[in-house]
């Protein structure tokens, strides 16, 4: 008997899995996307900042405790933490390359067995121009990260926690593209160059 119920749900997150998969595919087939790319750290380079957006959760989803606005709240606090600049919206229409953090999360939850599946898809988009016509252009995706898991249903607002790992993995990518300068040391600063 344990071992039949063990299949069911083994086939049951199956489903809920290919279901998230399947709503992620027809998002990015909705979204233009970028076949061919340079090493993803490169585009983060002079990057200035990022507006962060984050696609809204279902409304169902959200009684279980977890918000979109604790998730952009979350991503927000954790690329400050780290001197990431955030940008507001007037700021990021009139940045270069107009980059966006877009963080979007998929939660299938089945209440008769007390269990969440979810899908997590971070993208860096910025505008990017066709080589052939630079007068045309596209937002699309030059960096990205993502995760599939299950959780039990009263811990899907663990699920948080899970975002702030991707999110953690775009910042060190941020922070490798763009290292901080080194100050140089006061007492080469005061030294003064030798004469010939």
């Amino acid at each position: 008997m344990k071992a039949k119920k063990y299949w069911i749900l083994t086939a049951i997150l199956g489903i809920f899995v290919s279901v998230i998969w399947a709503v992620d595919k027809t998002e990015s087939q909705i979204t233009p996307q970028v076949t061919f790319m340079p090493k993803e750290r490169d585009t983060l380079k002079g990057l200035q900042g990022v507006y962060v957006l984050v696609g809204n959760l279902k409304p169902e989803v959200e009684k279980y405790g977890l918000t979109t606005q604790q998730l952009k709240t979350d991503v927000e606090l954790r690329l400050r933490q780290n001197d990431i600049r955030v940008l507001s919206e007037q700021e990021w229409l009139s940045t270069l390359g107009n980059p966006v953090l877009y963080v979007n999360v998929n939660i299938v939850v089945n209440e008769d067995i007390g269990f969440a599946a979810f899908s997590i898809s971070l993208e860096l988009k910025q505008k990017v121009f066709l080589a052939r016509d630079i007068a045309k252009f596209c937002l699309a995706s030059t960096w990205n990260s993502g995760d599939t898991g299950g959780v039990g249903s009263n811990n899907v607002k663990n699920i948080r926690d899970t975002v702030k790992d991707r999110v953690d993995g775009f910042i060190n990518e941020y922070l490798a593209a763009n290292p901080k300068e080194q100050p140089v040391p006061v007492e080469e600063k005061d030294k003064k160059p030798k004469d010939n």
